[in-house]
């Protein structure tokens, strides 16, 4: 029940942050990032049942951790795309090499964020919901990817970019 009173105060908190992360970011892919993430913040309140002391300080933590995060997959999202622009056949093996060091590079960014932001949840809520915390997020994407295929079947196999496979 605590958490269904939550819900309006972590969209609240969240569309401040996410208003701000929009203006840097601009309004691509179309609404979807910001719809996704509020699925995200629903999904979260509900499964770490957070009193409103416990939302007060974590979601300004959270929503700093996810805006780190974003940069890096964004940083991901633009290397994968030049490689599917650049077709690997075409490439030299110093600009693919290039490319899988720049790949552990995130990789390397985005553990350190995870551990960075680690120790900072561990401050604002209990041990047992920063473990919650970590089992909603990888339930919330396996659920997202659900969906996401779920829209392909129906689409008749296409991706949910509007590309083919």
């Amino acid at each position: 029940m605590k958490a269904i009173k939550l819900i309006p105060l972590a969209l609240l908190i969240f569309s401040f942050s996410g208003l701000k992360a929009q203006h840097h970011r601009g309004e691509h892919h179309g609404g979807k990032k910001e719809k996704m993430d509020a699925m995200r913040v629903g999904f979260i309140t509900q499964h770490l049942d957070l009193t409103t002391e416990e939302a007060q300080k974590f979601w300004p933590v959270h929503n700093e951790f996810r805006a780190e995060m974003d940069k890096i997959h964004e940083e991901r999202r633009a290397m994968h795309e030049s490689i599917d622009k650049a077709k690997f056949d075409e490439m030299s093996d110093a600009d693919i090499k290039k490319m899988m060091d720049k790949n552990f590079e995130l990789d390397h960014k985005e553990l350190a964020i995870k551990e960075k932001y680690h120790k900072k949840f561990l401050e604002v809520l209990p041990t047992k919901k920063v473990a919650k915390l970590y089992h909603a997020e990888e339930r919330f994407k396996r659920e997202l990817l659900q969906r996401m295929k779920g829209r392909e079947r129906e689409d008749g196999g296409r991706r949910h970019d509007g590309r083919g496979r």
